[in-house]
């Protein structure tokens, strides 16, 4: 809405992504022009529910991660993990859902699954980090870590003949 001195109003409007957004709005009728800027509101944490897990190679690992709503942010947060691939040899990561909708004043989970194989070495590999994304605005858990142990593989055999004789 435009008044008689050339003021605008509009909104309120709420706005699901996160930064600092610039426009130019165009007044069709008389051709002004003006410069606006706006932001998102609020904020959003991720936390995961362990920072360190120990499996055997070809077991997997999930991690919890809760995305909780700050300051009544609401709106839509991508998933994704760094930093696992390829430092862990032969595993896969999947998430439980490739985004989540925080909503107003509560929160959310993803499960990320991480996947070993038989070739995966043994070993601690930390460094992983589980991140959600609105807009411009990333936000990762603390680092959490996978310790693998080698695979155990059961022998069996016999000798033959049962009855051996010696000498």
């Amino acid at each position: 809405t435009a008044n008689a001195s050339g003021n605008y109003s509009f909104g309120p409007y709420k706005l699901q992504q996160l930064g600092t957004y610039t426009e130019v709005l165009h007044d069709s009728i008389s051709g002004a022009s003006r410069t606006v800027t706006y932001s998102g509101t609020g904020d959003f944490s991720a936390t995961v529910n362990t920072d360190s897990q120990t499996v055997t190679a070809r077991q997997s690992a999930s991690y919890v991660v809760t995305f909780a709503s700050i300051g009544s942010f609401t709106g839509t947060v991508a998933v994704s993990a760094q930093n696992f691939s390829p430092q862990i040899p032969g595993a896969t990561g999947s998430w439980s859902v490739q985004t989540v909708v925080v909503p107003s004043g509560g929160q959310v989970q993803a499960t990320f699954t991480l996947q070993t194989a038989a070739s995966t070495t043994q070993g601690t590999y930390g460094n992983i980090l589980l991140v959600g994304k609105n807009g411009s605005i990333q936000r990762p858990t603390n680092q959490v870590s996978l310790t693998v142990n080698p695979a155990t593989v059961a022998v069996t055999g016999s000798l033959s003949p049962s009855n051996p004789v010696v000498g």
